[in-house]
C-alpha cells in the first residue's frame, strides 16, 4: 500500500506537469498535448491483458519490480526533456511509462488483496481505495508546489550570469538587434527595451524548463526508492488468513 501510494503520487503528478510543459514552453494545444498524453494509455491497454496472464505464470513481486523499473526509466528520460525537443521524443516516455503502469498496477492489487480474508475485504479495499486517492492528491499539489519554488531558484541562478561583461550575452543581444533590426550602439544594445524583455522571456523559459526537470528526477529517484520495499512483499499465491 506504501508502494502503490507513492506510485500513485507520482502518476499524477507527471500526468499534470507533462501537458503543462507542452503547453506552456512547447507552444503545443490542447488535442496535441492531449494527444502526447494518450500514448501511455495506449499502451497500457494493450499491456493489460498480457500482465493479466503473466499474474498467473510468474511472481507479481517480479512484474512489480520491473514496472517500477520500466517507470523510472520512462520519468528519467522526461527528465532530459528540453525546449527544443521533438514530438516522438516527447511522446516515447510516454508510452513506456503505460507499460510500467500495467505492470505494476495490477500486480500490487493482487499482491495487497491476495492474503486478506473475506471478512476484512472491505476494509481493506477502502483503504486501499483512500490511499489511492490520497496519493494522487498529494502528487498534484506537491508537483506544483515543487514547481513554483525550484523556478524563483533557477531564475535567480540564471540571472548571476546575466552581466553586461558576459561575451555570450553580447554576442546574442547583437543577434536579437539584428532580428529587430535595431540601429543602437553595439555596446548598449543589450539594454534596449526590445532586448531586455526578450532577454527576460528566455531566462523565465529556461527557468521553468529546468523546474520540470528537476521534477521529473526527483520521480525517479523516488522509484528507485521504492524498490526495496517489493523485496519484503510476501508472495501473493499464499491462502489469505482470517
Amino acid at each position: 500500500m506504501i508502494v502503490f501510494f507513492f506510485y500513485r503520487f507520482i502518476l499524477y503528478a507527471s500526468l499534470v506537469l507533462l501537458p503543462l510543459f507542452l503547453q506552456t514552453l512547447m507552444g503545443y494545444n490542447a488535442t496535441l498535448a492531449g494527444e502526447v498524453l494518450a500514448w501511455g494509455g495506449i499502451s497500457a491497454l494493450i499491456m493489460m491483458p498480457i500482465v493479466g496472464r503473466l499474474c498467473s505464470v510468474v511472481d507479481n513481486r517480479v512484474l512489480v519490480t520491473i514496472g517500477l523499473l520500466i517507470n523510472a526509466v520512462a520519468v528519467y528520460f522526461m527528465s532530459q526533456y528540453n525546449t527544443q525537443v521533438s514530438y516522438f521524443a516527447a511522446t516515447w516516455p510516454r508510452f513506456l511509462q503505460g507499460i510500467g503502469l500495467a505492470l505494476t498496477f495490477v500486480p500490487l492489487i493482487a499482491l495487497t488483496m491476495s492474503r486478506v480474508s473475506q471478512e476484512k475485504m472491505g476494509n481493506a479495499t477502502g483503504m486501499f481505495n483512500l490511499l489511492r486517492n490520497l496519493g494522487g492528491s498529494f502528487g498534484i499539489a506537491v508537483a506544483t508546489t515543487v514547481l513554483a519554488r525550484r523556478e524563483q531558484f533557477h531564475q535567480s541562478r540564471l540571472m548571476e550570469h546575466v552581466t553586461a561583461l558576459s561575451l555570450p550575452l553580447q554576442d546574442w543581444a547583437r543577434w536579437d538587434g539584428d532580428i529587430f533590426s535595431l540601429n543602437v550602439d553595439p555596446s548598449k544594445l543589450w539594454q534596449t527595451p526590445q532586448i531586455l524583455a526578450e532577454l527576460y522571456h528566455n531566462v523565465l523559459r529556461q527557468a521553468q524548463m529546468l523546474s520540470f526537470c528537476d521534477n521529473y528526477w526527483s520521480f525517479t529517484l523516488l522509484f528507485l526508492i521504492l524498490l526495496p520495499l517489493v523485496f519484503v512483499m510476501q508472495p501473493g499465491s499464499a491462502p489469505a488468513k482470517k
